[in-house]
Parts: C-alpha cells; structure tokens; sequence
C-alpha cells in the first residue's frame, strides 16, 4: 500500500492479505517496490531502501543492503536473496539478515536468480550480466 504524506513523501506498507496485519513500513520520495517469491514460499519485498523476508506469516529479516538509495532489482534463490541499485548489487546468504557487496561498478534496473550462486542482472544502458558467486 502506498500513501501520499503532506510532506510531499509517500508512506509505503506492507501488509498481509485481508487480516491487513503491517509487516514493514516506511517513507519515501517515490512509491517504489520490489517483490519475489522464493521457491520455498518465502515473499521477498523492497519497500524503497529496506528489504523484508516474511514467511508463513512471520517477518523472519529486515535490513538495508544500500545505504540512501532505492532497490531496483530483486531475486531470490534458495537462502540467498541478491538487490540491486543505483550503486550497484548486493547478495545475502541468510534470507536478508545482512548484506555483502558484490559489485559498486553495476547500475542495476533488473534482477533474475538462476540459482542461489547465479544471477542475472541488467543494468542501466540495457546491458545483461551473469554473475557467478560461491
């Protein structure tokens, strides 16, 4: 959900179907979101610059892979949830609980995980990547 504040902000939440429980919230200057679904069930969400992983129900991370800037690409693949930036692209291997930068040098627009150790990412200017981890 996405509100328009006065303060010419937006404030966005997410909420879990028609209980409307809130499971993240925060303002930003753009409605802007990312969303997922691992293979496992688990909803893998960008709200602006925070990522939250929720599963059967319950928050189970929420961190910042960037500092200041907006996620503009999201995957997930097994345990491991990959975003992307403006300032580059970002993997963590616990499900979002933290974060290591993969590359500073990618613009990234879009995100694909092929496999928890693979992701494709387009970044701006229309080029793709394969990026390889272990």
């Amino acid at each position: 959900m996405a509100q328009p504040l006065e303060s010419g902000l937006w404030q966005l939440a997410l909420k879990l179907g028609a209980s409307g429980s809130t499971f993240a919230t925060c303002e930003a200057a753009q409605p802007a979101a990312q969303l997922t679904l691992a293979a496992d069930g688990r909803l893998v969400c960008a709200l602006h610059e925070r990522v939250v992983c929720v599963q059967g129900g319950q928050v189970r991370a929420e961190s910042q892979p960037f500092e200041s800037e907006p996620i503009t690409g999201l995957a997930a693949a097994g345990e491991v949830v990959w975003a992307g930036s403006r300032a580059g692209l970002c993997r963590s291997t616990d499900s979002g609980r933290s974060w290591e930068t993969v590359s500073s040098e990618l613009a990234v627009v879009a995100l694909h995980a092929e496999t928890p150790e693979r992701v494709y990412a387009v970044a701006m200017g229309g080029r793709l990547w394969e990026i390889k981890c272990q």
